[in-house]
């Protein structure tokens, strides 16, 4: 029974550190403890994990209760496939527990160095991508991919120090409106609106809010509103920097105030394009999500999949909500369809294109409206994003019901 708790508690420590969200993390304890004819309780929140496991047929054994403390998490498909190979092993029992337990500490603790000049080509990509997604041209564009690497060097800059690492939203936000500063300084006529949004774009919390929204859903209550207070405070530290880099252009201006632009359309672009722009974010997100080379291409697709559904949902339907909700759907299909033919995990097939739907750059628009005063344009931007993200889970819900992915990771 030791083996047993030991394993799974670091097995759940594993799915909490590489992305897994809360409700699916119980359901694979709570499955390989029955697997073993034992019963767990399990609670598990974004930072640790208790679990309590006693033998299902002698309730009068006293239970192992087993504590995982996790510090540091980020979303690494590479790992989980790893871990679901591991998984299917154990349930297979084609290994024993003390070797899964090797096997598990060994995954946990290699780590693949991310080199340079590949950070700076993925952040650049997505933050090009990003720029032109908001209605961007090609000054807007350039800018925007020279902000992603100041963002990479940026990041490294403060990891060096614990004091620093706290900061990098603040700094993110900063940083973003001292360029854009600089930028529309040099060429007036540049949209503000692109730039700044691509230059937040890699930080912005959406896909923490829609996991938010997602395990409230699954009844995981503490787990849901940890992670919307977490997005809450990214928003409100991107916004400071902000402001303070708007305040300070205001007054080399002499007070006059600076125009963001923000609730501007921008340019619109050739369907090609965009679907060209969106294949290149999707390579750039699996990258950046760790994808294993085999299904890289098929990852990325799923980010020209959400693109089409949900801007076909949008023409026909003309609701941000229902659109959210058809790219979600339609995303959902495809990513359960190829967890079936491949056995891989839903996730590596999902998280590039839902990233793309996520509604971060609508509740970034909500809180600086918060931020300038305009309490009822920030409440109308709140609930929208609270529609799109409950309306994302419910595509995905759907899509499930409609075709299950036949896998638990």
């Amino acid at each position: 029974m030791k083996h047993l708790a030991d394993f799974l508690v670091r097995l759940g420590g594993a799915l909490l550190q590489y992305g897994s969200p809360v409700h699916r993390i119980e359901e694979v304890l709570n499955l390989t403890a029955q697997h073993y004819d034992h019963t767990c309780e399990v609670f598990a929140v974004p930072t640790g994990l208790w679990l309590s496991i006693s033998p299902a047929t002698e309730e009068a054994n006293e239970p192992v209760i087993r504590l995982v403390r996790v510090y540091n998490w980020s979303v690494d498909l590479e790992k989980l496939q790893q871990l679901d190979n591991l998984f299917n092993l154990v349930m297979a029992r084609s290994t024993s527990l003390p070797k899964a337990l090797i096997r598990l500490k060994k995954i946990t603790q290699t780590s693949t160095p991310y080199p340079l000049w590949r950070e700076l080509l993925v952040t650049g990509t997505i933050c090009g991508s990003a720029a032109l997604f908001f209605g961007g041209q090609r000054g807007e564009v350039f800018v925007s991919v020279m902000l992603g690497f100041l963002v990479v060097g940026l990041f490294r800059l403060v990891q060096r120090k614990q004091q620093t690492r706290l900061l990098i939203d603040f700094l993110v936000g900063l940083l973003t409106g001292l360029v854009v500063w600089g930028a529309t300084t040099l060429q007036p006529d540049l949209l503000r609106k692109p730039m700044i949004l691509a230059g937040i774009i890699v930080i912005v919390p959406g896909m923490t809010l829609t996991v938010g929204l997602g395990e409230l859903v699954h009844r995981q209550l503490v787990s849901g509103g940890a992670r919307l207070l977490q997005a809450a405070m990214v928003f409100i530290s991107m916004i400071l920097g902000l402001s303070i880099a708007i305040k300070l252009e205001s007054w080399s201006l002499n007070g006059k105030p600076v125009v963001l632009g923000l609730a501007e359309a921008g340019a619109s672009h050739p369907l090609w394009l965009t679907a060209l722009v969106a294949s290149l974010a999707g390579l750039a997100f699996a990258d950046l999500f760790n994808v294993s080379n085999k299904y890289r291409v098929w990852a990325a697709f799923s980010c020209l999949i959400a693109w089409v559904v949900s801007s076909a949902a949008a023409s026909i339907l003309t609701s941000g909500p229902l659109a959210a909700f058809g790219g979600a759907f339609g995303l959902g299909l495809y990513a359960n369809t190829l967890t079936r033919l491949t056995g891989r995990p839903n996730q590596i097939f999902l998280l590039p294109g839902l990233f793309l739907l996520v509604p971060g750059t609508v509740g970034f628009l909500g809180f600086e409206r918060f931020l300038n005063g305009d309490a009822n344009q920030g409440v109308l931007f709140a609930f929208a994003t609270i529609m799109n993200g409950g309306a994302l889970i419910t595509g995905l819900i759907v899509a499930n019901a409609a075709l299950s992915p036949r896998k638990l990771l």
